[in-house]
């Protein structure tokens, strides 16, 4: 166990081993990394799929290179998950808010302050259109995280997905059908349940 898991397992109380756990452990060390600001998360979403070339311009799983000249003889990628994260936050935070998952092992890419396309979009434009509400910060990114540095996800809930998939493989080399890629999908959502009933009963004062 390197550095960074065994900083995970300090915040978040153990390793991760599902999905769900890589968000919830994502989200104890965005909460860790925020508190001296007296804010916290209100929300996170994230939505995901696997790739056995995640890029790593700009980060790699622990231990091995980056690739930001995308060099042809070193590896352009490794496996993982990518796709784009959603959070809410309580009040403002200094600084450049992606630093907030620092210690996670999961990365932001492109992207900042702003809805772009959230669950929260029509409360937030309603808090806009009406100065009436203060719906926290909110911001998204690409995003993306690599599998080797998950070891007990990697072995867990990952190796299931990986067994059903090549079940399938063996299916379809019997059947002489061409053989499907890993395609597989993950969406987590977090509201905080106050916040939600906030939300809700905002939004139903405008109905009509």
């Amino acid at each position: 166990m390197n550095e960074y898991q065994k900083y995970i397992c300090e915040i978040f109380g153990k390793h991760p081993e599902t999905f769900d756990e890589i968000a919830q452990a994502t989200m104890s060390i965005i909460n860790h990394n925020i508190k001296d600001y007296n804010a916290r998360l209100i929300g996170f979403v994230w939505d995901i799929n696997y790739s056995d070339l995640v890029s790593n311009s700009h980060h790699a799983p622990i231990g091995q290179s980056t690739n930001w000249w995308r060099d042809a003889e070193k590896p352009l990628g490794y496996p993982g998950f990518s796709g784009r994260v959603w959070i809410r936050i309580s009040n403002k935070i200094p600084g450049f808010a992606s630093s907030i998952f620092n210690g996670s092992l999961t990365h932001t890419g492109t992207g900042g302050l702003g809805s772009y396309d959230s669950i929260w979009d029509k409360v937030i434009a309603k808090s806009h259109k009406y100065n009436d509400y203060y719906p926290g910060e909110y911001y998204s990114w690409e995003y993306r995280f690599f599998i080797d540095d998950f070891p007990k996800f990697k072995s867990g809930e990952f190796r299931e997905i990986l067994d059903n998939y090549e079940a399938k493989i063996v299916w379809k080399k019997l059947m002489s059908e061409k053989l499907p890629v890993l395609n597989y999908r993950h969406r987590f959502v977090w509201e905080d349940p106050k916040i939600k009933i906030n939300d809700d009963e905002y939004l139903n004062k405008y109905m009509v």
